[in-house]
């Protein structure tokens, strides 16, 4: 039997874009509903979540749906909470790509601190092109990654 202090992991669908939040959707007649689970268990617990009030995990495990763990407050406690948590993703600091290039000369930096290779990222462009085409990409062609394999 389960301790009802330690985390009940949601085994059902998660959404891996968003950390791992298990979901599911129910569907009734013509409507369809996607609930987060950790919000329905607070729900069947607590009672109904007030308007502009969200659901935080107080042990930082997102597929968790022990209603023990799940906390009420609002988004800015939720930010505040990520940071001194230190669960926020900070911009990469590295100067080049795993391939070596530097980002400052081969390489675009986005405002949310993302950085892409250009070299690399035309590299996977063609690498997919020839792909879809069905064809054997040439040897002049490939990349730094494939020639390294291949030697």
């Amino acid at each position: 039997m389960r301790s009802p202090w330690e985390c009940w992991e949601w085994t059902g669908t998660r959404n891996n874009l968003r950390g791992g939040y298990g979901s599911f959707t129910e569907l009734r007649f013509d409507a369809r509903r996607t609930w987060r689970t950790h919000r329905l268990s607070y729900e069947l617990t607590f009672g109904p979540i007030p308007e502009g009030i969200v659901i935080r995990h107080a042990c930082d495990n997102p597929p968790c749906v022990n209603p023990l763990h799940l906390e009420a407050g609002t988004q800015a406690e939720n930010i505040a909470d990520m940071m001194q948590r230190n669960r926020h993703n900070p911009p990469p600091t590295k100067d080049e790509c795993i391939e070596g290039h530097p980002y400052s000369e081969h390489g675009r930096v986005y405002a949310s601190g993302r950085k892409v290779c250009l070299i690399c990222k035309r590299d996977r462009e063609l690498t997919w092109w020839y792909h879809k085409q069905g064809r054997e990409r040439p040897p002049w062609s490939m990349s730094l990654a494939d020639r390294r394999a291949a030697s």
